[in-house]
């Protein structure tokens, strides 16, 4: 492949047994007609195989390939292997930083768009794209929008993520990508120097939603338990990153304490959509930690920035198309679409549902 360069992309792709799926990837990259690009792939696996499948594609771009690895990480979960992944690309010459679940795969010869985004965008610090929902055999399911639940569909300038030491929460099991999202926004929204470009016009990533996957949850009560412990690591991910960043850093511009309040409203009210929609399917008496979740997320809101539920439904209600219109867009991704006045019985009451 000849000697290194500064790079435009380095993509960090987490492997876990993926021996089934990893050429989809891998393939959607040699179709790529722009190669500015270096592919880092960190495997969780828990037996070896991989390297033998995905070293003929050093043919083709640049890759390289590490096994999983103990130290300084107490557990194997997703969240450490992008942790560890992100720690390599870090190190590169490259100019920004992309990630890849090792199922999905990307939208053939979009790189070079991609890259005249950023270029024509004054090399912005962060841009999230919508993406696009296939099942595993490859059938469009829907379009998704700009989340920061999701690492898809999103670059971040490596100068960026060094300046403010933006990492990935150790020995995270779930949401790890939505803890990374939060703390990417809360710096963007605290500091007017750090830019941030939205498309939702362009489309570069495909999730391909498996059954098999560790984000794809089948709604059976033996999965229910489990459900229960996701719904308030979701919160601290979200809420509490910026609940908890915010008091540590002891900010007291007033008009940074109202664009994080803002951002923060809508953050629970994302949340009540996300759980209720799990709770739809399933027995609600394993959901009850995952309402009082949102409702310490709720008080501890009010505590912090000094507001009231009714401030809560004020800032939900008067962006009707940004804070309901756009959970209607995508609600395939978590069941029956939440109507507005339950969320705001919820607040006004702050009742668990039994």
């Amino acid at each position: 492949m000849g000697g290194e360069a500064l790079m435009f992309f380095t993509i960090v792709i987490p492997a876990w047994n993926c021996e089934k799926t990893i050429n989809r990837l891998m393939n959607s990259l040699v179709q790529q007609e722009m190669k500015d690009f270096k592919v880092i792939i960190c495997d969780d696996s828990d037996h070896e195989g991989l390297w033998d499948l995905i070293e003929p594609y050093t043919e083709d771009f640049r890759l390289v390939y590490y096994q999983r690895e103990s130290e300084p990480y107490k557990i194997h979960c997703p969240g450490n292997t992008r942790h560890s992944g992100l720690k390599r690309a870090l190190q590169e010459d490259t100019q920004y930083i992309l990630f890849a679940d090792c199922d999905d795969c990307f939208v053939p010869d979009t790189f070079g768009t991609l890259k005249r985004l950023l270029v024509d965008g004054k090399y912005p610090d962060v841009i999230g794209t919508r993406f696009d929902v296939h099942d595993d055999s490859g059938k469009f399911l829907y379009k998704e929008q700009i989340s920061l639940g999701w690492l898809h569909g999103k670059v971040y300038k490596k100068d960026f993520l060094l300046k403010y030491d933006i990492q990935f929460g150790l020995d995270q099991s779930s949401h790890e990508d939505t803890y990374f999202n939060s703390v990417v926004a809360y710096y963007t929204m605290l500091h007017s120097d750090v830019r941030a470009l939205q498309s939702n016009d362009f489309c570069f990533y495909i999730w391909h939603k498996r059954p098999e996957s560790t984000s794809h949850f089948q709604y059976d009560e033996a999965n229910e338990i489990g459900i229960q412990k996701l719904f308030p690591e979701y919160i601290k991910s979200c809420i509490g990153v910026f609940l908890n960043k915010f008091t540590e850093d002891g900010i007291t511009d007033p008009d940074v304490k109202i664009r994080f309040a803002f951002k923060v409203a809508k953050d629970i009210y994302t949340a009540y959509c996300y759980f209720q929609g799990f709770v739809d399917k399933g027995n609600r008496t394993y959901l009850v930690n995952a309402y009082k979740a949102i409702k310490d997320a709720v008080w501890g809101y009010c505590e912090t920035f000094g507001v009231t539920t009714q401030d809560i439904i004020k800032v939900i209600y008067s962006e009707p198309k940004t804070s309901i219109e756009s959970r209607q867009i995508s609600y395939a991704a978590t069941g029956p679409y939440i109507e507005h006045q339950s969320f705001r019985d919820f607040i006004n009451g702050m009742r668990l549902y039994e």
